[in-house]
């Protein structure tokens, strides 16, 4: 996994594509749909296995409110171990990190460069992380502090829908590419997304068809020398010839 100060020569400067979850509508709804249904799925699951509505609202009206307290106060406590999380990962590559909160997002950010290996360790590193520290805290804490410990691990799933999003996007990119992260935007760059340079010749080419008029007509000039025939001015002309 690694890094680049800069983009490496060879890549274009025009972006293949790019992420933004601030900005682009369209994704911003598909991310919150996702997190949206992820966080239905972890609400159902402990149904399925048999716990009881009794062990989230608790039976002790001041031990419930303490541990409505501690799910809170951890809550924010994970908010930002997430995205020091991403930042350690994106510091293990060799990059620079940021942190900042913009809109409903929290995030982490560089202007490194990083490859598609350790954009997907970066992207998946906290959900995956924090996912087994939240199993084993479930399954060895005292019972009453499942309700607390289940609901990190739903804000821990159903928060990493941007992160499970930026992970399918990039294990779909060519393996040559490269992602900058600035932390709710993230751009891809590849080798090949440059047009090749253009010749001289078909240079003057394309200027000539520029001039074209409307539905492909060629000019008079043009249609007097493919022809080798006169024009409405010069009805007897014949190119070789005479008048």
């Amino acid at each position: 996994m690694k890094s680049y100060a800069a983009l490496p020569q060879g890549y274009c400067h025009t972006p293949a594509a790019s992420i933004d979850l601030v900005h682009n509508k369209k994704q911003f709804w598909i991310v919150n749909g996702l997190s949206a249904a992820l966080c239905v799925i972890m609400l159902i699951l402990p149904f399925l296995w048999g716990r009881s509505l009794r062990d989230f609202v608790g039976e002790d009206p001041l031990s419930a409110l303490l541990l409505r307290l501690g799910a809170l106060a951890g809550i924010f406590a994970y908010i930002a171990l997430h995205e020091l999380t991403h930042g350690a990962v994106m510091k293990a590559c060799g990059a620079s990190v940021r942190y900042g909160y913009k809109v409903v997002y929290a995030y982490a950010g560089s202007d490194a460069y990083f490859t598609r290996p350790a954009y997907v360790a970066i992207a998946l590193a906290p959900v995956v992380v924090w996912g087994i520290v939240f199993a084993v805290l479930a399954a060895c804490l005292p019972r009453e502090w499942f309700p607390a410990v289940w609901l990190w691990q739903l804000v821990n799933i159903s928060g990493a829908a941007g992160d499970f999003y930026c992970t399918c996007r990039i294990l779909c990119a060519p393996r040559d590419t490269l992602v900058q992260d600035t932390g709710t935007a993230m751009t891809f760059y590849r080798k090949t997304n440059c047009p090749a340079p253009r010749g001289p010749a078909e240079t003057a080419l394309r200027a000539v068809l520029r001039g074209r008029p409307s539905r492909g007509v060629p000019p008079a000039g043009l249609r007097l020398a493919r022809r080798g025939r006169g024009s409405r001015a010069f009805p007897n002309f014949r190119q070789g010839g005479t008048p």
